[in-house]
């Protein structure tokens, strides 16, 4: 998957001037004898000096037993908060200042682009990490700006060496955006860890949105139970089979585009659930009337609680061992033997079987309702099995704030 290890990846490198971001400051900082230095930090805390690298708690050169707390900028000689002046009268403490010059390795994101870019122009300040990449939606007025802004946001964020920015929308079809390398190295293969899980993805090639995990999670700890069948009908790479599945639930998970089925499949593999997942690449509006058919109108066999693992099984039997050498060393205490007991042959969770209930996940919210007419005379002339049950769909899509109520059922009628 992805690109060869062998094939040499482009890099963009913008380099900034250092002294372009050296400010000196004169800070207020508080004499303070190191045996009342918790409380007086805990009474002055908002005000503390907050800069990546600076320390805003000292020991006194010229005196070992006394800590010098610096202020920050906002805080001024002749106008000090009333906390500070309440502290230093409780304390008889004195005053002084400390000199320090702000350089490039203090500032924040933020610090750092307000002083690159020119009055009046936003400041760039949300982004979506994935892996090693951080992803910018950056604005027209950005674009003089975009290489330096990048720039930034890698040397700010250690664990981002590539940062990319967003051109145009993401494409209905596949889901892929175009993007353009703003800093760091052109490497889109990323690995991603949500909930337990892993995922590999190539991001020019496949869609993910990391705050989706939230969503992941109402369903699958919400809504999905081990009796159930989870049709994913644009699965992507998997975030939503993947962490059901790890919850035994069946799922069968589709899309379109050949490179997320890819991934798709490798990280099923990956996460060991392939005894539950099935992969497919088909087209969505076709894939649910396979299901439908091949599935969802079938005779519901009874759900049979999943075999435990051997490793489940080894800690279950080590776990009883440990009970019995306890219970014998009681017994040797107390000059009096108990039976031996092995409850160690228990294969099966001991749960009643239960009727399926399907599922049929429809997370594309910029077009997911045009594939709902899909369930209308999906079976044409097929009998109805007698335990046919009407299968839940969860359909997203995107409404206006002012009466999404409304407007997200006048597009599911549509749809249908």
């Amino acid at each position: 998957l992805g690109r060869s290890k062998m094939e040499e990846k482009k890099s963009v490198n913008t380099k900034l001037e250092p002294k372009q971001f050296e400010t000196p400051l004169s800070l207020v900082t508080l004499k303070v004898p190191s045996a009342v230095c918790k409380p007086v930090i805990a009474a002055v805390r908002e005000f503390l000096l907050r800069k990546p690298k600076v320390q805003p708690v000292r020991t006194d050169p010229d005196d070992e037993k006394v800590r010098l707390v610096i202020l920050g900028e906002h805080v001024k000689p002749d106008a000090l908060p009333a906390a500070v002046q309440a502290i230093i009268k409780e304390h008889s403490l004195t005053s002084t200042t400390t000199d320090i010059t702000v350089d490039y390795s203090h500032l924040t994101i933020e610090e750092a682009l307000k002083i690159l870019l020119p009055e009046g122009v936003t400041i760039p300040s949300s982004y979506e990490q994935v892996g090693h990449i951080a992803h910018l939606n950056l604005k027209d007025e950005h674009t003089p700006y975009k290489f330096m802004i990048g720039q930034v946001f890698m040397d700010k964020i250690p664990s981002v060496k590539t940062v990319i920015n967003k051109l145009g929308v993401i494409d209905t079809k596949f889901r892929e955006f175009k993007m353009e390398l703003l800093a760091g190295v052109e490497d889109y293969e990323a690995e991603v860890k949500q909930h337990g899980c892993t995922f590999q993805l190539d991001y020019s090639q496949v869609y993910w949105n990391s705050r989706l995990q939230t969503e992941h999670i109402r369903l699958c700890s919400g809504f999905f139970g081990t009796e159930d069948v989870v049709y994913d009908v644009f699965g992507g790479i998997g975030p939503f089979a993947v962490p059901a599945a790890k919850q035994n639930v069946l799922v069968k998970c589709n899309d379109l585009n050949t490179h997320s089925y890819r991934y798709m499949c490798t990280n099923v593999t990956r996460n060991k659930v392939k005894h539950f997942v099935d992969c497919f690449n088909m087209d969505g509006r076709e894939f649910i009337k396979f299901c439908v058919n091949k599935w969802v109108n079938s005779a519901s066999p009874e759900y049979t609680a999943p075999t435990k693992s051997a490793a489940a099984l080894r800690q279950e039997k080590q776990q009883q061992e440990d009970q019995q050498n306890k219970k014998k060393q009681q017994s040797k205490k107390q000059a009096k033997d108990k039976p031996k007991v092995d409850n160690t042959e228990c294969v099966k969770v001991s749960e009643p079987g239960r009727k399926r209930r399907h599922h049929f996940v429809m997370n594309l919210p910029a077009s997911a309702t045009e594939f709902l007419d899909a369930f209308v005379d999906c079976m044409p002339g097929v009998e109805l099995a007698p335990d046919f049950e009407v299968p839940i769909v969860h359909c997203y899509t995107f409404a206006p704030s002012s009466a999404p109520l409304k407007e997200a059922l006048k597009q599911v009628y549509l749809g249908f």
